[in-house]
């Protein structure tokens, strides 16, 4: 992890070399599990995230008979694909809960590594680097990690002082960046809420609004495209739970060999196959013209009678995901949206004037929700950009 050689130090801020063999030592508690008793358990999340609390063992019902237990500053691996990074250090949080034996556990020598400063340690990808570089195993997603190769990583380490002074700096970014999550989360439970105030069945009945068929807003695009050989074409997909239309590759015209249709800027697009899941779309301008087998219907909206903010906000709110699944034919694992049933389901819209009122009012919270979006992520990328430069590697 290091690029100051493999031992020795660095006199500004007393840096040495060492592996964390010299910092850490395997704890060796281990609690004989008793049938009926609970046990609070821990996993570890990727990437150095650390542990989170999860299912409880069970005396009894878990197979495992032994178990170990977690202190407040221990350092935890998951050794089971541990090409993911799963490491992290227990906060106060995490004390008095159990580990499997697939989770090595280890006690840091606080006299010259502190719990706070490894835990910054463990999210340098750096560090990941060096973790993968050590995983042994045939197939990728059983790859391990043991103990002993875990502590011959190298990293560096400052003197305790420079190491308060430098998880005050992360620290108080992470403060922030927690806050701003927060803030997110607040505005999009705000947006929904909202939502689905404004398009509530109770709201549909006391204003009247109309009961429509699809058919009556949706033309489903029925032509097919005449593919040119040498043309470069772009192939797209959509995304589940409302995630939008991406693209999925670019490729000559030659290799296409199902027959396929022109999607169009501001249609529906959706998937015969995962359009229960959610995956539906407004096609971006920035797709317009790309290409879609028939395995994903598109239709054009008919603007007079539903605005394209309105309809996103029905993407949104699930109520034609709900459509969707009524249209469904096929059995239960491989069921597929069929379009024709689909356009003869009604839904309740409001005149268009009412339509942009609502667009407009959810359209707000979602502007302070992009810029929360975009305030979270520059603090992230400055969370990172800090965190390597006050921890070299």
């Amino acid at each position: 992890m290091t690029d100051r050689g493999q031992s020795g130090s660095d006199a500004e801020g007393g840096w040495e070399v060492k592996t964390l063999g010299e910092v850490a030592r395997q704890s060796k508690k281990r609690t004989v599990v008793v049938d009926g008793e609970v046990y609070p358990a821990l996993g570890v999340a990727r990437n150095g995230r650390g542990p989170f609390v999860r299912e409880p063992f069970i005396g009894g019902i878990t197979a495992y008979k032994q178990l170990t237990p977690v202190s407040t500053g221990q350092m935890i691996m998951r050794s089971i694909t541990a090409w993911e990074s799963p490491i992290g250090i227990a906060t106060e949080e995490h004390a008095g809960h159990f580990v499997s034996q697939v989770f090595p556990v280890f006690d840091l020598d606080q006299s010259v590594v502190s719990p706070s400063f490894m835990s910054w340690v463990c999210q340098l990808p750096a560090f990941w680097d060096d973790m993968v570089k050590r995983c042994t195993g045939a197939v990728l997603r059983r790859m391990m990690l043991s103990a002993t190769d875990l502590l011959a990583i190298p990293i560096l380490v400052p003197s305790l002082d420079v190491q308060r002074q430098i998880v005050a700096v992360l620290d108080s970014i992470q403060d922030a960046v927690t806050t701003k999550r927060a803030e997110l989360d607040a505005l999009r439970t705000l947006r929904q809420a909202v939502m689905m105030n404004e398009l509530s069945d109770q709201r549909a009945k006391q204003e009247n609004w109309e009961r429509v068929p699809l058919s009556k807003v949706l033309t489903l695009d029925r032509q097919l495209t005449k593919l040119v050989a040498d043309r470069v074409y772009k192939q797209v997909t959509v995304g589940m739970r409302g995630s939008g239309a991406r693209l999925r590759h670019e490729i000559l015209g030659e290799s296409i060999h199902s027959p396929v249709s022109t999607i169009r800027a501001g249609q529906l697009l959706i998937s015969k196959i995962d359009a229960r899941n959610g995956a539906l779309a407004i096609v971006p301008s920035t797709l317009d013209g790309a290409v879609v087998t028939n395995n994903f219907p598109h239709w054009t909206v008919a603007d007079r009678q539903l605005t394209l903010g309105f309809l996103q906000c029905l993407i949104d709110i699930g109520r034609l995901t709900s459509l969707c699944n009524e249209s469904a034919l096929g059995t239960t694992n491989r069921k597929y949206t069929d379009p024709d049933v689909f356009m003869n389901l009604t839904v309740d819209l409001p005149p268009l004037y009412e339509q942009r009122q609502i667009v407009t009012t959810l359209d707000a919270v979602r502007h302070y929700a992009q810029a929360a979006e975009i305030e979270l992520a520059a603090l992230e990328r400055l969370r990172q950009a800090k965190l390597q430069e006050l921890i070299p590697a």
